[in-house]
């Protein structure tokens, strides 16, 4: 065997080997590459994602969904959902959309965190439920800017809203996505 020939299957074979030891990401979610799936967080079949709130440093170390109606009533306060993620660090941290708006979109910032790129910030884009008019861009997490880099954008369909926030995490945020309802879905509370 020619010492090319030799050079080449063993390029081949490691090549093969790198690829079957790197577990393939089928999901759709934006950040990093790391963690587990956690459960997909969603809003009770009536509300929307209207804020997130947690902790952040660096990183998004824990989050928790805020759902709520987008209708302005002083008895829309957000509902917080389970907490995702294990890290007690960073500071208080949230971002919570302007009365009578909700979450459509998000943009999601990654930044290199010990070795992993991990979710530094969550940007929502917050609209009128009924027209997606008077936007607004809370920002959740407490990210420097420094390292981060933009991982990507979700936006919902016409007519949709985020009711749900899905994706992975370690020991910090790795990757988000979202899951979107029909804007009926708020109609609907009103014939209950």
């Amino acid at each position: 065997m020619t010492r090319f020939l030799q050079s080449f299957l063993t390029l081949l074979l490691l090549s093969i080997l790198a690829t079957a030891t790197k577990p393939a990401l089928a999901d759709d979610f934006l950040g990093g590459p790391g963690g587990s799936d956690f459960p997909p967080v969603n809003c009770a079949p009536d509300k929307v994602v209207i804020g997130l709130a947690g902790r952040a440093g660096a990183v998004i170390d824990t989050m928790q969904v805020l759902c709520g109606q987008a209708n302005g009533n002083d008895n829309d306060q957000p509902i917080p959902t389970p907490s995702i993620g294990p890290s007690p660090g960073g500071a208080a941290a949230s971002a919570v959309c302007p009365p009578l708006t909700a979450a459509i979109a998000i943009q999601v910032n990654k930044k290199m965190w010990r070795g992993h790129y991990e979710v530094s910030q969550i940007k929502l884009t917050c609209a009128l439920p009924a027209d997606g008019s008077s936007q607004s861009f809370p920002v959740f997490g407490h990210d420097d800017g420094i390292g981060s880099v933009l991982a990507g954008n979700k936006a919902c369909p016409a007519g949709q809203l985020i009711g749900g926030i899905i994706g992975r995490y370690g020991s910090w945020i790795d990757a988000v996505g979202t899951n979107c309802v029909p804007v009926s879905v708020l109609q609907d509370r009103d014939k209950k």
